[in-house]
């Protein structure tokens, strides 16, 4: 599996992450196997989130014997306060099975009102700062799905990711945000390849129809499009080992 910077984290990533989502709805020994599959064939990039049903617990369990080879990311709640973030950072450690978190995500900052709340002095930013002084959390990053408000956000410097949709119907991340993010050294993450809510296109077929081995050409086409971008890593949503084969076959 090729590897890429995570901006100014240093860390190196699979350029094909795991997406958390889909293995929440799963029982553990599906979760599990696919998990496991993704590690044999190269993936490192675990992404993951507290409302993503069993998610971070699956992801948990599997990488907990093996925790410091594997980066994890998770989020926060979206639209929380400092104590709920700060209370969420402690049942995400604990789901997760381990005692720091690789990068904590600011989840779904999409209004100015939005950002500027999180970003006060007594916001959800000071609490994610907190527990990153107390070594619970390595780096933090933010997400969205507007690229005008993702770039307000890393122009204070304070993030070290960015996580927005990407897709060859939804380019609008290539125009500035991406250019910048590069610019200022922010390690870039690639949701919703394929589509799905808050992107502008949103074909059922690719949402909701299983990737085949050799990945249905729409599929296809927007993941070799997301490759060819100077990004970091991009996040397919994996349920199966067949899916996941798919993706590594197309990088490679």
């Amino acid at each position: 599996m090729k590897l890429r910077k995570l901006g100014r984290t240093g860390i190196s990533v699979s350029v094909i992450g795991f997406g958390g989502i889909p293995i929440g709805s799963l029982n553990f020994l599906e979760a599990e196997k696919s998990i496991k599959h993704a590690i044999d064939v190269g993936i490192t990039f675990f992404d993951t989130a507290p409302n993503y049903g069993a998610s971070e617990r699956n992801i948990g369990r599997v990488l907990e014997e093996r925790r410091d080879k594997y980066i994890i990311a998770t989020k926060t709640d979206e639209k929380t306060s400092a104590d709920v973030v700060s209370l969420g950072i402690e049942k995400s450690l604990n789901k997760l099975r381990t005692s720091y978190i690789d990068l904590i995500q600011l989840h779904g900052i999409d209004s100015k009102w939005t950002l500027k709340k999180v970003m006060s002095t007594e916001g959800v930013l000071e609490a994610l700062k907190k527990a990153r002084e107390q070594s619970k959390v390595k780096f933090i990053g933010i997400t969205g799905h507007k690229p005008a408000i993702l770039i307000e956000a890393i122009k204070t410097e304070e993030f070290d990711t960015v996580m927005v949709p990407l897709n060859i119907y939804n380019q609008e991340a290539t125009k500035e945000l991406i250019p910048l993010a590069n610019e200022m050294d922010v390690g870039i993450i690639i949701m919703k390849p394929f589509g799905g809510k808050g992107s502008k296109w949103s074909p059922r077929k690719i949402i909701l129809q299983p990737i085949s081995v050799d990945l249905h050409k729409s599929a296809r086409l927007h993941l070799e499009y997301i490759l060819t971008q100077k990004i970091s890593t991009t996040i397919p949503g994996f349920r199966s080992a067949e899916e996941i084969n798919a993706a590594v076959k197309l990088v490679d």
